[in-house]
């Protein structure tokens, strides 16, 4: 056997397994990107998941780790020194670099769009390679490429050996590896799109522990979306069975410094429930308060409320509808013509 053409050979593998174990990292880049910004922003009652907005960072992780597998693959072809593990080698490079970082680019441009755009910081983490313009000397993935390639080319000669197959031991390490690092970046990606399409927002829970009709929007005016789910046990009146849902803008809003936090909470209430007592029990010391009315809803009373802070005022509105809910609405961001326009929305 000639030895110094298995060492080549050997490199040659190593480097691929070098290339296979930088993709990995991208990969776990992303998927750590997405973990800890749903793990930051997305509590046990928040409902917030990146990939709602931005769903092509999970693709990305996704998309990297197999390519980190394919490229270790490669390398147990490539070890095996054959004409064609020279081929497979040569066709890898050519094709799935470039393209990957094609794919990618496309994929996360709204979310690298959206950081520009805001006050937070662009250094996440983010891979330099995502992008074919930013490949660059400095870049690890680009130079492991491609002094993989120029060392394959020009030591075409070393790949002259019979087309041995991969032993099964090898087989069987490539199959635990590969499993060990795709599982948790999927799981992770997958339980952020399950996030991402689900829309009850715990509303047929919090439902079926009370005894009111629990109202909520038919759709959400003002640009607004969930930003907690529906939870119960909460205190309004005097009662503790009240449900609470929180609304904000979206998250590519948010970062741009944008917010619109409106607090719904609802409970049931008697026929006779003094409601002009409690509208005076809200708010320590109100700027105002006064009767107002509610335009397409279907009421038995209705207030609105004002309380004057230094540098902001937060609106009230709160109203009992014809079933005996008491609902209440407030916002240090929303005007009180934007919360009737809330209250028109919920059924």
């Amino acid at each position: 056997m000639n030895t110094s053409g298995n060492k080549v050979v050997k490199l040659i593998a190593f480097l691929f397994v070098i290339l296979a174990l930088l993709y990995l990292y991208s990969a776990i880049i992303f998927t750590g990107i997405i973990y800890t910004l749903d793990k930051a922003m997305g509590g046990e009652n928040l409902v917030f998941s990146v990939l709602k907005y931005f769903p092509g960072l999970g693709l990305i992780a996704i998309l990297l780790v197999l390519v980190a597998i394919w490229f270790y693959f490669v390398a147990l072809r490539i070890s095996l020194g054959s004409k064609s593990s020279f081929w497979l080698g040569v066709i890898s490079l050519i094709t799935i670099p470039a393209s990957v970082a094609v794919t990618s680019q496309f994929l996360i441009s709204p979310f690298v769009q959206s950081l520009s755009d805001s006050s937070l910081s662009t250094d996440m983490g983010i891979p330099k390679s995502f992008g074919i313009q930013n490949i660059r000397w400095n870049d690890p993935i680009f130079i492991i490429f491609l002094i993989t390639s120029i060392v394959l080319i020009f030591q075409k000669g070393k790949f002259n050996l019979a087309n041995n197959i991969v032993t099964r031991k090898s087989k069987l390490v490539f199959i635990v590896l590969s499993l060990w690092v795709l599982i948790p970046i999927c799981t992770i990606s997958g339980r952020g799109y399950i996030r991402a399409l689900d829309t009850d927002y715990g509303y047929t829970s919090a439902k079926a522990k009370v005894d009111y009709h629990v109202y909520k929007p038919v759709s959400l005016p003002l640009g607004l979306t969930y930003a907690t789910k529906f939870s119960i046990n909460k205190q309004i009146a005097n009662k503790n069975n009240g449900i609470q849902v929180i609304f904000d803008l979206s998250f590519p809003e948010i970062i741009k410094g944008n917010g619109k936090i409106v607090v719904l909470k609802q409970t049931g209430v008697e026929p006779n429930f003094d409601f002009q007592s409690y509208s005076q029990t809200i708010v320590d010391e109100p700027t105002s308060i006064e009767p107002t009315t509610l335009n397409g809803v279907d009421y038995k009373w209705a207030m609105i409320i004002k309380k004057e802070f230094e540098k902001t005022t937060v609106n009230y509105l709160t109203y009992i509808t014809s079933d005996d809910v008491l609902i209440w609405l407030a916002s240090p961001h929303a005007s009180l013509d934007e919360l009737k326009q809330l209250a028109q929305s919920l059924q």
